[in-house]
């Protein structure tokens, strides 16, 4: 014979598990395969064919040669007949680095063709170099040629390929009982639909586990097949992970009414991987158990052969271990990048969230701080949103931008991903700067290192801006949901009920408490002007919170690119985004720049998408805020003002104001602090002012044409 057949000192185990994907730098490795010699002396081995869970699409590249992934292809001709090791080599991109899996190639001449090279090409045949299956309680099973092969019709591109155990193109099953117990050899033919054949040789080893062959056992229990050992090296944390699922080489149920099947390593079903470290390199037996859906088992024997690719070693090779050396990463089609914190350590003031509740937004939970950190970045797309996404050992992850006149400001971190338990972490970020640079810090929980994926895509989500558009309401009416604020310095977005967002606050590390807002539309043009001529936007902002800052905190005001052009081409407007600046007031209601306040710089100004803008500012406190252009405003006339004829008095659903002129006027609510309660507009045709609901207490009204201002008291009775 010219066949050389490497088998374990022992028939291994089996298992049970669902269907689980190997990570793409430790792939499951076919322990061998078989090669038969054709045309010319020579065959193929595709190597990506080598793996048993291939990463889809172009999440990983399998080649025979390291940093060359365009080697997928070995050639093998008469002066390699025997074994011959393979080296498989993956690149996932933008991991740590490549890993080699060693295993190997048995290559044959069947058809006698050496010396002779024949002129003629015989089909490609790439088989698994065994098979272990067991008996079920009938004392028998069969096989079929594509238990064994792995790419045979696939590499010689013809779908009239044929797969048999001989010569014969009918013979494509094979009985087998408990008379050849043991290592058995088989021939798989492939006969191409030009006629001409080839063969190779591959053994199987056939196991009675069910003790069937003696006394008997369940006839209706499952038939497992295995992969007839399985290689991989351990991941960049000195980890290899195998799941039952992928050791199954085409099981099948005794009675078809009982599928499908479940892969585990014992009869506990539950039981589906098993994690190997350094200290066990090498050949490690498992049992493959089958159970089908009707709770019926079987089993088989094989082994794991876990290699060390140089981790075991040297388990670090970290080279963005700091923030400057942060290793960029894209949206790469949905692919996950592999990594490893394994001997990361942390920069001298390395910046890092503060520590909370595992679920808060902008925390870590540990209470340790920063431990074995490395740094990632990326630039935001044209959507300005991304998800981040982290999964392997338990992580903590952060983002941050770095706004100049600022510095590092915390954009949003989190410890567990809600709803999970496994220690991943997730963020979804919106209203970003498209095309500015993010970092990602990716930190161990409670000090774990290992190997992590880190996946970043983006869901297209647009940053809505509120009061624009079909989103502007009228003056008062634009009810906000607040937010709470504990001092973990990551940005809070204010939104309407329509999910849109109103403001951004960033408390810099102050407990502000509970943090509300009202968003005020004049329901004028988008731009008014003060008494010099000088335009502001025709809206204006009041923040509230419980505790005031005692050091400066950040605020991020949203306008639409077309607000900002109507305020650009009004006379005495902006020259450019960044002359955009915001004065800052006691308080504020519907109506025309009252005078006052501190003027405020912009400290960035960011171009979240083609149609929105943000613009980022420095504040000692809250109050209430108008944004305008680079020229301080300037008081207007103040409108004259009147007592107004309110009745009836009390009320307590609707009133007339005697001696309001007719027309179109703008009604306020206020309580009597000043605080602005509601505002909309009023047509006065005799028709009583319908108020809105309000609780019972004492108002002041105000209906202005922006000349004048009718004022009264309200009273609200029951």
């Amino acid at each position: 014979m010219r066949n050389i057949f490497l088998l374990p000192a022992f028939v291994g185990l089996i298992v049970f598990s669902q269907l689980k994907a190997q990570t793409t730098v430790n792939p499951l490795v076919h322990n061998g395969v078989v090669v038969a010699l054709s045309a010319y002396a020579q065959k193929p081995i595709f190597i990506p064919f080598m793996v048993v869970d291939q990463a889809p699409g172009l999440c990983a590249f399998y080649s025979h040669q390291n940093n060359n992934p365009q080697t997928i292809i070995r050639y093998f001709n008469c002066s390699e007949l025997g074994t011959n090791p393979i080296s498989v080599w993956t690149s996932a991109p933008g991991s740590l680095r490549n890993v080699e899996t060693e295993t190997y190639a048995l290559v044959q001449d069947n058809m006698d063709i050496c010396p002779q090279f024949p002129g003629y090409d015989m089909p490609i045949i790439l088989c698994r170099n065994g098979l272990a299956v067991a008996v079920n309680g009938t004392g028998y099973t069969f096989l079929q040629p594509s238990d064994f092969d792995l790419s045979t019709v696939v590499c010689n591109n013809d779908p009239g390929i044929k797969l048999s155990f001989s010569a014969d193109t009918t013979n494509t099953s094979l009985y087998v009982d408990c008379q050849t117990p043991g290592i058995n050899l088989v021939q798989i033919w492939a006969t191409g639909s030009n006629g001409i054949q080839n063969f190779a040789e591959v053994y199987y080893n056939l196991q009675d586990n069910l003790n069937a062959c003696v006394t008997g056992a369940d006839t209706l229990a499952p038939h497992p097949r295995a992969t007839s050992g399985a290689a991989m090296s351990v991941d960049y944390g000195g980890n290899a992970v195998l799941y039952a699922a992928s050791m199954d080489a085409g099981s099948l149920p005794a009675d078809t009414l009982c599928a499908p099947l479940h892969f585990s390593f014992s009869q506990d079903t539950n039981d589906v991987s098993r994690t190997y470290t350094c200290n066990d390199l090498g050949v490690q037996p498992i049992e493959l158990w089958v159970t089908d859906a009707c709770g019926r088992k079987n089993f088989v024997s094989t082994f794991v052969s876990i290699q060390n690719n140089s981790v075991c070693a040297d388990a670090s090779g970290i080279t963005n271990d700091n923030q400057p050396d942060a290793v960029a990463l894209t949206t790469n089609d949905g692919c996950v990048v592999y990594w490893s914190n394994m001997g990361a350590g942390i920069e001298n003031g390395e910046i890092q969230p503060s520590s909370g509740n595992c679920n808060e937004a902008g925390v870590w939970c540990d209470s340790l701080g920063a431990e074995h950190t490395v740094w990632f970045k990326f630039v935001a797309p044209l959507s300005g949103s991304v998800v981040l996404e982290t999964g392997g050992i338990n992580t903590q992850i952060a983002v941050w931008e770095d706004i100049p006149t600022v510095g590092w400001v915390l954009v949003d971190a989190n410890d567990d991903a809600p709803g999970t338990t496994d220690g991943r972490s997730k963020l979804t970020l919106t209203c970003l700067e498209a095309g500015k640079t993010y970092w990602v810090q990716v930190d161990g929980h409670s000090g774990a290192q290992g190997q992590f994926s880190i996946q970043l895509s983006d869901p297209q989500v647009a940053c809505l801006i509120s009061g624009t558009g079909a989103n502007a309401l009228t003056c008062g009416e634009n009810q906000v949901i607040s937010v709470a604020s504990s001092g973990n310095g990551t940005w809070q977005y204010l939104r309407d009920t329509n999910g849109a967002v109103v403001v951004a606050v960033n408390d810099q590390g102050n407990v502000l408490g509970q943090v509300s807002a009202e968003y005020m539309i004049h329901g004028g043009p988008d731009v008014r002007t003060d008494a010099a001529g000088n335009p502001y936007l025709d809206r204006n902002w009041t923040i509230n919170v419980e505790n005031q800052p005692v050091s400066p905190v950040l605020i991020r005001m949203f306008v639409t690119t077309a607000e900002y052009q109507r305020l650009l081409a009004a006379p005495g407007g902006p020259n450019q985004p960044s002359d955009i600046n915001l004065t800052k007031i006691s308080a504020a209601g519907c109506g025309d720049y009252p005078g006052g306040g501190a003027w405020i710089w912009n400290d960035n100004v960011q171009f979240l998408n083609d149609t929105d803008l943000a613009y980022t500012f420095s504040i000692d406190g809250f109050s209430a805020f108008y944004l305008h252009g680079g020229n301080a405003l300037t008081r207007t006339t103040a409108p004259e003002v009147l007592d107004a004829g309110l009745y009836p008095v009390p009320t307590f659903g609707a009133v007339y104001l005697r001696g309001l002129p007719a027309g179109e006027f703008q009604i306020n609510i206020s309580d009597l602090t000043g605080r602005n309660l509601s505002g909309f507009n009023y047509l006065n045709d005799g028709s009583p002012v319908a108020l809105p609901v309000l609780p019972i207490g004492q108002y002041i009204l105000r209906a202005t044409d922006g000349k004048k201002i009718w004022s009264g008291k309200l009273i609200i009775v029951e």
